[in-house]
């Protein structure tokens, strides 16, 4: 048998300070004081002033014992009286912090990631203290950063030091990972919670069927035009001859003009104009010729709230003559 709202010590201190001012307030009785006046023209009833004084016992036992037994179940109801003890009804919970490069991209408020930080920190306030909670961080991989734990403390710290990583966000798979650790290590299964912007929450069909899953969701709808793939082939017919294919896709929702340059060891490589439709993939190509090594860069223009896919660089291996 536990209290679920206070502690023993606060349950006791509130009874006995409520209980000792209704008590003196039965060991107070009113009595009439006897006043001599020189006429009664002028004496009211409302005028009569009363005293108090303090009697040597309580005339309604009864009746305080009652407002007492009445006082302590208020308190007791208050403070949530439960069977049992705190640790069987304490519940494991993952936490799944999306940690995926997309989280790097800024909004009018911040990045993506500071957002869903902010979530990931509110639940954890909502949450009973007896509960414990695994921090999984999640991108390609679900990597867990602390067990099972009821120190809110460092649970805080693990998601403040959380940050973007270079990879895409693997929902599924960090889902199931949640779903095993519960079912080889909790003692008693909590929710699986996940905060961050799910791109990849509309590929997982899955989601609506499992049971005790929390989507914490960050508005991710951001419009960001990336490059996508790049290839590289030396031409099998002249010896300082690469053949570059770049892939460039739009992710937003409105048809965007971007011009993609590519520079050749610092110097212009060539420009290519795409004009891409929402949801659409072009891809440009690109003739470069060097037989030492050297750096190409890509960058894709005007830029967008998510910087990180707008440039690529990529190191080309000499040619020596054979």
């Amino acid at each position: 048998m536990y209290l679920l709202n206070l502690s023993l010590g606060e349950l006791v201190a509130l009874f006995g300070a409520t209980a000792s001012l209704m008590t003196a307030l039965y060991l107070l009785d009113r009595a009439r004081r006897r006043q001599v006046v020189a006429t009664l023209r002028f004496w009211t009833e409302a005028a009569r002033f009363t005293e108090l004084r303090r009697q040597r016992r309580i005339r309604e036992p009864l009746s305080l014992a009652l407002q007492l037994l009445a006082l302590a179940l208020l308190l007791l109801a208050a403070a949530q009286l439960r069977w049992g003890s705190r640790e069987d009804r304490a519940e494991d919970h993952v936490l799944l912090l999306d940690t995926s490069a997309w989280m790097a991209a800024r909004t009018d408020s911040g990045t993506l990631m500071e957002r869903a930080r902010e979530l990931a920190v509110g639940y954890l306030g909502a949450l009973p203290a007896e509960d414990r909670v695994m921090l999984v961080r999640a991108e390609a991989l679900a990597t867990p950063v602390t067990a099972f734990e009821t120190d809110r403390d460092l649970l805080r710290r693990a998601i403040a030091e959380s940050r973007p990583g270079a990879g895409a966000l693997h929902l599924e798979q960090a889902i199931h990972f949640a779903r095993r650790v519960q079912r080889l290590h909790a003692r008693r299964p909590g929710e699986i919670v996940y905060a961050g912007c799910g791109r990849t929450v509309d590929d997982v069909p899955s989601l609506a069927e499992m049971p005790r899953l929390r989507l914490l969701m960050v508005d991710g709808r951001i419009e960001n035009a990336g490059i996508r793939k790049i290839g590289l082939r030396h031409s099998p017919t002249e010896a300082d001859l690469w053949e570059m294919y770049v892939s460039v896709r739009n992710y937003g929702a409105r048809a965007r003009r971007l011009e993609l340059r590519a520079q050749l060891a610092g110097a212009p490589a060539g420009v290519r104009l795409l004009n891409l439709d929402a949801g659409a993939e072009a891809e440009a190509t690109f003739p470069l010729r060097t037989r030492a090594a050297a750096t190409v860069e890509l960058a894709l223009e005007p830029g967008d709230r998510f910087p990180a896919d707008d440039r690529a660089r990529i190191e080309l291996p000499a040619q020596r003559s054979l």
